[in-house]
Order: structure tokens, then sequence, then C-alpha cells
């Protein structure tokens, strides 16, 4: 059995030995902000350059299998790489922290905030630098900022979807243009390929492209094909029944994993289906609900990534073992008012082989991480865990990295 509770009750930075002989480090669990943010209308982007063949949309092929537990004796190594913030006023988080990401060419890390719609930026030491952006419509600023990554020249892209827009900033992190987006609401992931055009995961509510959230474009937003229509029926416009996130394995294969359930599936960038994997967990069932309390979270699929050594790591939020007890009736969401948001939800994270269809490894955390993004130069992927100071009110992010330990 591949899945292992974490230890509870410890709080700090600092990493913890655990007396299991298979997972023998694990996170510690500071304490979280967790704020619910209402944006119905966003799902996940992603950016590429590669070569665009004139390829409609594939159809969703018949491979469907159940992903298999394998390497027992494997494990999730924890280390903390970065802490960003010096727990002052001035040099602070933001807790509202959407995602990080690595400046490639040795910069520092870049923090993207929605609620002061600005990119934070920290050494790699851990100091705050400088900011970028800020509320506006006009160039170089963001309305509701969902995404950033770097390309491979140095350059970095700002997705913001109520604005319609990717603003790509130069190294000198001047605007140096705009690309507009028509039709397609983005969302959450950046990536650049080869060649000169855009790879978007997003969802439209009605059309030809209702149910396809994936989509190829030219450099200036022009469509050229979509794909990845899901293999079950898409029954409303709701945005839960169209998000997925996805990852890059080597530039022509794309890992798709549905937000709403454990599905991952393998296809090429022309659209054509490659595999389909699931699998069947009970922390992937939401529990019961309980009288005088808010309904009991979702389990969600909040990031997939991929490693220098082609494996995949799948992110999963899912409710806390004490989820009942992190609200009391109040005036916030559903007549509910948080007071213990680190007892809500609990992450999952599995390390996936998408090849040979194997789970890998997988551990349960009690800490909420932002998304996963990569260092070229370490093993494994990089994540982020948000630490709010409630009496100083001072917030702090820790840079931890994931890697799989084989024996």
């Amino acid at each position: 059995m591949l899945w292992i509770e974490a230890p509870r009750g410890v709080t700090g930075p600092a990493l913890n030995r655990t007396r299991g002989n298979r997972l023998q480090a694990c996170i510690v669990r500071p304490t979280r902000q967790i704020r619910q943010l209402a944006c119905s209308s966003v799902l996940l982007l992603a950016l590429g350059l590669l070569g665009l063949a004139g390829a409609p949309g594939g159809i969703h092929g018949q491979l469907t299998s159940d992903l298999v537990e394998t390497c027992n004796d494997c494990r999730i190594a924890v280390d903390t790489v970065a802490v960003l913030g010096d727990g002052t006023a001035e040099g602070s988080v933001f807790s509202e922290i959407v995602r990080i990401e690595l400046d490639p060419d040795g910069g520092g890390f870049f923090l993207l905030t929605q609620e002061f719609s600005l990119v934070q930026i920290f050494s790699r030491d851990g100091e705050f630098e400088s900011s970028l952006g800020g509320p506006g419509e006009g160039p170089g600023e963001f309305d509701f900022p969902q995404a950033h990554r770097f390309d491979e020249e140095g350059r970095l892209h700002v997705i913001d979807p109520l604005l319609g827009r990717i603003s790509v900033f130069n190294r000198a992190l001047e605007l140096d243009h705009t690309v507009r987006l028509e039709g397609i609401q983005p969302g959450f992931e950046l990536y650049r390929i080869r060649g000169d055009s855009i790879v978007l995961a997003g969802y439209a509510r009605t059309g030809e492209l209702f149910g396809l959230p994936m989509h190829v474009l030219t450099s200036d937003g022009t469509l050229v094909r979509s794909f990845g229509e899901p293999d079950y029926p898409i029954e409303s416009p709701e945005p839960s029944q169209h998000l997925v996130h996805f990852a890059l394995s080597d530039g022509s294969e794309v890992w798709l994993g549905r937000k709403d359930r454990y599905q991952l599936e393998l296809w090429t960038l022309e659209g054509e289906h490659r595999q389909t994997y699931r699998r069947e967990v009970s922390w992937m069932v939401p529990p019961d609900p309980v009288p005088d309390n808010p309904p009991p979270p979702a389990p969600l699929l909040t990031s997939i990534g991929a490693d220098p050594e082609g494996l995949a790591w799948a992110v999963f939020a899912i409710a806390g073992d004490r989820w009942e007890e992190a609200a009391i009736p109040g005036d916030g969401a559903h007549g509910f008012e948080m007071v213990e948001p680190d007892l809500w939800r609990d992450t999952v994270v599995e390390v996936v082989d998408m090849d040979a269809g194997t789970i890998l490894a997988s551990h349960r955390f009690s800490d909420r991480f932002t998304n996963l993004f990569s260092d070229p130069e370490s093993k494994g992927v990089l994540t982020g865990i948000v630490e709010v100071d409630e009496v100083a009110g001072t917030v702090r992010a820790f840079v931890i990295r994931l890697r799989l330990e084989r024996p």
C-alpha cells in the first residue's frame, strides 16, 4: 500500500523524520490561509512553441486501463529549498498566492497574486526584490491574472482571463507585446514547446468548441485546432465539467488530467488520444455531509508536473480528516465562516509512470500546495506552501522540492 498518512501537529518550516521505514521525510504543517475565490469562468492555460500542422481535434480512443501500484519501497522525499519573505510587513509575501515560478536563467522566484494583481519577485535567498504589474486594464496591468511562466528566451508570460490576453515581458521585465485571446476562456497553465504558437487549455460554453478543453493557436491568437474531448457526457456548461490540468512531457505529448476525477490521459499536440488511466481510491470520494456544517470539500486535481526523469507528478486537494471543524456559522460562503482553515483540506501527491501506467509512490500531506514547477538543475519538482502569521499579520512562502527515492 503506497498511500501513507503524514504526521500532524508539528509546526514550523523544518523537516520531520517519521518512524516508518517507507517514508522517512515529510514536510511539516505550517499554518495555512484558505480563501475560496469565485472565478467560475476560469480554466487552465498553457503556452507552447510548436510546428502547426492543420489537423482537426482527434477522436477519443478506447485505450483505457487502471493505474497499478508498484515499487512499494519507493518514497517521496521532501527538502526545503527557500523561505520567501522575512516576516516583516515590507518583506512579506501576499497570502493569496496563485502560482510560483522560478526564473530559469539564475534569477529568483516569481509569485503571482490575484488579490493585488501583482507578480512579486524574490531572490533565491528569499529576499523581496521588486514587483511587476498592478491593477488596471492598461498595458502591463492585470485584472485577474491566473498564470505565468518563462519561455526559453527568458520572457515572462502572464495570462489574464478577464482581460482576455497574455502579457509578454522581456528579460528587463518591460512589456514586450500582448496576445489577444478570442472566444476561449483561459486559465492556469503555461508552457513553451517549439515553433511559434500557443497551446491553450480553456473552454467555450456553447458552439462547436463546447466540451473541447485543449486548443492550438497561432502566436497572434488565431485558433488552429481543438482537442481533448472527454469520454463521458458533458451535461451542462458549468466549468467543473470542462476543467483540466496538463503538462508536456517531451514537447510532443500532453499529459492531461480531468480536475473533478482521477483520470489521467495521454494526447499528442496533433489531437490524437493515446491512453486513458483511471484510479479508484477512497480519498477521491467526497465525505458525507455533517449537520450544521458547510458542504464538505470536493476532491480535486490541482496540478500536474513533469520531472527531468520523464515521470508525472499529480497533486490532489482532498478533504482534511477534521474538515468539519474548520468552519462555524457566520457570514461566509453557505452561511459559514472559516476559523481553522488548515483543517479544511489535505494534499495527496502521486508519482506516475505514464508510459507504464504505474503508481511509483504516493503521500498525503497536511498542507495545501501551490502549483508544481521545475528547476532544470535539480531532480523532482518544486512547489510552495504559504504560512500566515495571524498575530504579526505577515506571510511567508516555503519553496519545497519533492523527489522520488527508489530503493
